[in-house]
């Protein structure tokens, strides 16, 4: 994260080093101003619901900040297709003796 902001002097003429330079600052400023004091997550919208018509999952118009203070925005939309997702086992587990049951009582309970 830049930790300063750039100082311009009179008739000082800017390269595009110092113009993309205070972008830069400006943007990783608007992120933090997002994350820590807005806060993260769905600021509306957003909802899930079962399309009938379509066997699909539709999700409702909305926004939301993610984690890093990246504003997301999303129109309505239908989802249709899935792909298929495979737990991480941590290293520390013994796949020879790795149960489903162990992941759904205690890591990833809500993927079940």
């Amino acid at each position: 994260m830049q930790t300063f902001y750039p100082i311009f002097e009179s008739g000082q003429v800017l390269t595009s080093g110092h113009l993309n330079s205070l972008v830069s600052w400006l943007e990783q400023q608007d992120l933090a101003t997002r994350n820590k004091t807005i806060g993260i997550g769905i600021v509306c919208g957003l909802e899930v619901s079962l399309d009938p018509g379509s066997e699909g999952v539709r999700i409702s118009k909305g926004c939301a900040i993610t984690s890093e203070g990246h504003l997301i925005v999303q129109e309505d939309c239908l989802l249709t297709h899935c792909r298929k997702y495979t737990l991480p086992v941590s290293s520390d587990v013994d796949a020879d003796t790795y149960k489903i049951a162990d992941t759904i009582s205690s890591n990833y309970p809500f993927f079940f």
